[in-house]
């Protein structure tokens, strides 16, 4: 395994009483380049939203058998006013036989049940009932009304535009059954607009059998941040770090979010990175771009080694599954990412460029398993090219890691948080790559540091393949 094929051409350049000198205090390690130093940036904290005041709940089916009354012979039932099921479905959801001697209890049952079927498949204001009928032929019908929407409006006053909100509502038609799946997907679309806070009203219609949702939009708040500190930091460039991150949210009135972020450790590293997204119908678009510069300390400090990195990325990402309980995203982005490297002793620059295109699923799940827990996973492909701009660093690196030109790597993760008992909870995690060939080490998996194995310091443990799971109570 090569740390870094640019460093070692690098090194290999100085003479051998300056490389003595240097590298005893340095007991011989491969101090981390502009690349490595990109891997220990935390990941961009998520800009929260308010969840949405749904104004409606899910109903739990509840159908509680009862008997008593005069009996009827009946021979068939029949159900009517069902379009979103076959009537067959609904009449084997009753548990109704044939010939059988029934009271009006045992009647309300049946219909009872075929509304917690409706209702067991987010039809939560259908209803079935037993309208006024003869039963002497033996027949008896259930009738069910699904419950549509009779309006669908909006109140907004917020700097959301109309036109983006009545976008992302587009699916609640006036006549569309009301359901869970739709109606929960477009509150939330919604309330993840920045700046913004959603609630609905769902209220008796004029007609029968119609609800008439009301959808309300106030203002959010337009400036959010964060501050973060931490000592999760390379030795050689500071183990302490803090930083921020601010949020102009809804700017434009689209949507928006223009995002500024900032990480130092005041000894050898400062980063910035730039982003700016917004909504374009149900899919996110963004643009960002990244500087990083380090200095090396240390041990390394004999070397004056330095360097700066640049990353201009376009993402998108789209929400297959969007509810309180599931979700699953797909994701697409594309990053070119320039990287120097010095080594003042010497007065050796190397430089190098990549690009990658990698798409991806990313989602989590509330469950009721064993007493409820919460899921998170991801899966992605990368694909891309690694550019070693210098003739003398391509023929080191094609002599000993051979990580220029094209490559892939796959990535993957889950976490799980389980309920044990009262406050008591086990989380565990794993997270592993699997590399098609050398990698780079801003390609590479860190195995050691606060995120992944932390008996290994952080930025000195890499590899182009591997895995990291944890466990904790």
């Amino acid at each position: 395994m090569y740390k870094s094929t640019l460093w070692a051409a690098a090194l290999a350049a100085v003479s051998p009483a300056a490389l003595q000198i240097s590298m005893q205090s340095a007991q011989a390690q491969v101090p981390v380049g502009a690349g490595g130093q990109l891997q220990q940036i935390p990941p961009v904290p998520l800009n929260e939203t308010p969840a949405p005041d749904f104004g409606f709940e899910r109903k739990t089916p509840v159908v509680v058998a009862a008997t008593g009354g005069p009996k009827t012979l009946v021979r068939s039932l029949r159900v009517t006013g069902a379009t979103l099921f076959p009537e067959a479905d609904l009449i084997a959801a009753s548990e109704f036989t044939p010939n059988s001697e029934l009271d009006l209890s045992e009647l309300k049952t049946f219909a009872a049940r075929i509304t917690a079927y409706y209702t067991s498949r987010g039809y939560f204001v259908a209803n079935a009932y037993l309208p006024e009928q003869d039963v002497q032929s033996g027949a008896v019908t259930i009738a069910v009304i699904e419950g549509r929407f009779g309006a669908v409006g909006l109140k907004n006053e917020s700097r959301l535009s109309d036109r983006v909100a009545n976008g992302i509502l587009t699916g609640l038609d006036v006549g569309d059954p009301v359901a869970v799946a739709p109606l929960e997907r477009r509150l939330l679309m919604l309330s993840d607009l920045p700046g913004v806070r959603v609630s609905s009203t769902l209220s008796p219609g004029t007609a029968v059998g119609t609800s008439d949702l009301l959808v309300a939009i106030t203002p959010g708040q337009s400036i959010t941040g964060s501050v973060e500190a931490n000592n999760a930091g390379n030795r050689y460039t500071g183990a302490y770090r803090v930083g921020g991150v601010v949020n102009w949210n809804n700017p434009t009135g689209s949507g928006d979010v223009l995002s500024l972020r900032a990480l130092t450790s005041f000894s050898g590293l400062a980063y910035g990175r730039a982003s700016y997204q917004a909504p374009i119908g149900q899919v996110t678009l963004g643009v960002a771009f990244a500087h990083l510069e380090y200095s090396l300390g240390k041990e390394f400090d004999s070397l004056d080694g330095s360097g700066n990195a640049d990353v201009a990325s376009v993402y998108a990402s789209y929400p297959l599954i969007r509810s309180r309980d599931n979700n699953l995203y797909v994701t697409l982005g594309g990053d070119v990412k320039w990287f120097e490297d010095r080594i003042g002793i010497v007065d050796v620059t190397t430089y190098r460029r990549a690009q990658v295109i990698t798409a991806g699923l990313s989602g989590d799940e509330h469950d009721t398993l064993l007493g409820g827990g919460w899921s998170a996973y991801s899966l992605s492909y990368s694909v891309g090219n690694l550019d070693i701009r210098g003739a003398y660093e391509r023929s080191v690196d094609a002599l000993t890691a051979r990580t220029d030109g094209s490559y892939g790597k796959v990535q993957f993760s889950f976490a799980r948080l389980q309920t044990i008992a009262g406050p008591l909870s086990l989380f565990a995690s794993a997270r592993g790559q699997i590399a098609f060939s050398n990698l780079d080490i801003s390609e590479k998996m860190e195995l050691g540091g606060a995120y992944a194995v932390r008996a290994y310091p952080e930025g000195e443990a890499y590899g182009d393949q591997g895995y990291v799971a944890t466990a904790e109570a």
